[in-house]
């Protein structure tokens, strides 16, 4: 085992059976370390041996220390907070097994990060469906989320409810950066990540297509009008669910979906925005020049993706005040 892990091991939450507490993914096991080191952080165990994929979270780790300022290099102590973007240290050989009906011991890898306190994005809107300010103030965060992206040259792969977690001072946390996207990446295979299903068109979970700098637009777009939309009515629709309200045939079939039809029930503006959702879903590629369109109703300009300089375009955090973005549910 790594010194690094040797360290962090005994601060693992435990199970109420006495064993490691950890969530299984597509790819890994995470675990929860508390009170290492003065802060808490998340450690990822894979359950797949996959060089490539390390190879890829290598230069990920790399891109991110570049381009996010750390605590220790900010002026405001919440500065690095703001940031949707999570340091990551990647450990190569960090744990020895030996895999079932072998004789061989292999060195599996291991991913350290800050652990986010917070909900994910689902839980948040559920409970926060009456409370128009959180509202507003959520969609400010997600129109700094995707600034920032395109600000650093990141593209996450895989925008959905799981992977968003909503900071208790209302900024927002990207994890699971298995599929993600940085400048030099482009000549790795992404190998099965294509996304969840009611986020991405059927073209990207069929082939796993479309890796690249523009791959999250049209999740993206999924969120954002879903965000801005959001109601008690739209969600009263589909009942009792996991995630966000839209399913992939909503998004397969946009033109004779019921929930899209309601969504765009509220307001002009949001009737403006379900069009833009619409035409992309009908398009049916990762590529969605529609985010833009959608931003800039709202009253935010999204930068190209290539290209980004100068300071960075944020909108205030904090409560409403009946300045920021407009309101799609009644404008």
């Amino acid at each position: 085992m790594h010194n690094v892990l040797r360290k962090l091991a005994p601060y693992v939450r435990q199970s109420g059976f006495g064993r490691p507490d950890g969530r299984a993914g597509a790819h890994g096991v995470v675990f929860r370390a508390d009170k290492w080191e003065g802060r808490s952080a998340a450690l990822k165990l894979f359950t797949r041996d996959a060089p490539r994929r390390i190879d890829r979270y290598v230069r990920v780790a790399q891109h991110i220390s570049s381009t996010v300022p750390k605590s220790a290099d900010v002026v405001s102590p919440e500065a690095d907070s703001r940031s949707c973007l999570l340091q990551t240290s990647v450990y190569s050989r960090a744990v020895r097994v030996r895999p079932s009906g072998t004789c061989e011991w292999r060195w599996f890898p291991a991913i350290v990060q800050e652990w986010v306190d917070g909900e994910m994005l689902d839980a948040f809107l559920r409970s926060n469906l009456n409370n128009q300010d959180a509202l507003d103030d959520l969609l400010k965060s997600w129109l700094n989320v995707l600034s920032e992206l395109r600000l650093r040259r990141v593209s996450h792969g895989d925008l959905q409810h799981g992977n968003i977690v909503v900071r208790p001072n209302g900024t927002m946390a990207l994890v699971d950066y298995d599929g993600m996207f940085v400048p030099g990446l482009d000549v790795l295979p992404v190998g099965s990540e294509g996304g969840l299903v009611g986020y991405q068109p059927r073209s990207r979970l069929e082939s796993g297509s479309g890796f690249g700098p523009r791959m999250d637009e049209f999740s993206a777009l999924v969120i954002l009008v879903t965000i801005a939309t959001a109601s008690p009515d739209v969600w009263g629709a589909v009942g009792a669910m996991d995630g966000l309200p839209l399913t992939q045939s909503d998004l397969d079939a946009p033109d004779s979906s019921r929930l899209i039809r309601i969504m765009s029930d509220s307001s002009t503006l949001s009737r403006r925005l379900v069009s833009l959702l619409k035409i992309a879903a009908r398009r049916g590629t990762v590529e969605a020049p529609e985010l833009v369109e959608a931003c800039a109703l709202l009253g935010f300009d999204l930068r190209p993706f290539h290209g980004s300089s100068g300071e960075e375009r944020l909108l205030p955090p904090g409560p409403s005040k009946g300045g920021g973005v407009p309101n799609a549910r009644s404008g």
